[in-house]
């Protein structure tokens, strides 16, 4: 009986330890694993504990990358505030707008919003809260709708093939990279040059995305990197939206009109 009684409070034990990590992810249970000696470096880990903790921070900052692009997807797809000064700073933000709770959220979600590094399709990385602010009021009047899907990450590999990803002093670093795709449509008015063919579109974008343990369970994204692979328009028409941007309500009279179903047959082959 004892023998038996030892096995089963062993297998719970077992069992407790490798739960998915998903399921111990809101309550960052992998820092409380972890102990720090003189060296700096974090040990007092089983294997499995420091697999945990890995599995952990990548849970964490992929589920922070996402809330990340969700927000800006609503920042592209609502307004900027007329109110909004030319040369903002970020306690122009009213988090009472979509613009501006939105655009805070993601600032608020780096390392350090004053020494950032956001490089999107430019050679040129945005580093504080002014420029930051100012592209998305851009991009907030270019769009109509926007829907970016992250379809893949996994954690970066370094140069000797080894994951990016390192534990000290308690504090987790790691670097993500991924694929994914957006939906876009442009305002009508918005002049599409010789890249873009139509103002629905489609594009495959890769990303760098590195993300920081601030402290215990907390992550913040120190840099990201983000590319347009390709680009492959849609046949105009019929996805022009009226100032409630639902992207595919059609309602009679709307403005700007709609022209439904005036597509080349050619365009819809396979």
């Amino acid at each position: 009986m004892k023998r038996t009684s030892a096995f089963l409070v062993l297998s719970v034990l077992g069992l407790m330890a490798l739960s998915p990590p998903a399921a111990i992810a809101d309550d960052a249970a992998g820092a409380a694993l972890c102990k720090v000696r003189g060296n700096g470096r974090s040990v007092g880990m089983s294997p499995l504990e420091a697999v945990v903790r890995k599995q952990e921070a990548y849970l964490l900052s992929t589920k922070l990358l996402s809330k990340i692009i969700i927000a800006l997807d609503k920042v592209a797809s609502t307004d900027a505030p007329a109110s909004l000064p030319a040369t903002p700073v970020y306690s122009d933000l009213d988090v009472n707008t979509p613009f501006g709770k939105h655009v805070k959220f993601v600032l608020d979600a780096q390392v350090d919003m004053n020494n950032m590094s956001i490089l999107i399709e430019s050679p040129t990385p945005l580093t504080e809260p002014t420029g930051f602010i100012n592209t998305w009021k851009t991009s907030a009047a270019r769009y109509v709708y926007r829907k970016r899907f992250v379809s893949n990450v996994a954690i970066a590999p370094k140069q000797d093939g080894s994951d990016d990803y390192s534990d000290v002093n308690c504090l987790r670093t790691i670097k993500i990279y991924g694929v994914g795709n957006t939906f876009g449509i442009f305002d009508p008015s918005v002049p599409l040059g010789a890249s873009r063919k139509s103002h629905n579109f489609i594009e495959f974008d890769r990303f760098n995305a590195t993300f920081k343990e601030v402290r215990a369970g907390v992550f913040r994204q120190v840099a990201i990197e983000q590319m347009t692979e390709s680009h492959y328009g849609l046949p105009e028409g019929f996805a022009f939206l009226p100032p409630g941007r639902g992207p595919f309500e059609i309602t009679p009279g709307s403005n700007p009109p709609r022209v439904v179903g005036d597509v080349d047959p050619l365009l819809l082959q396979p």
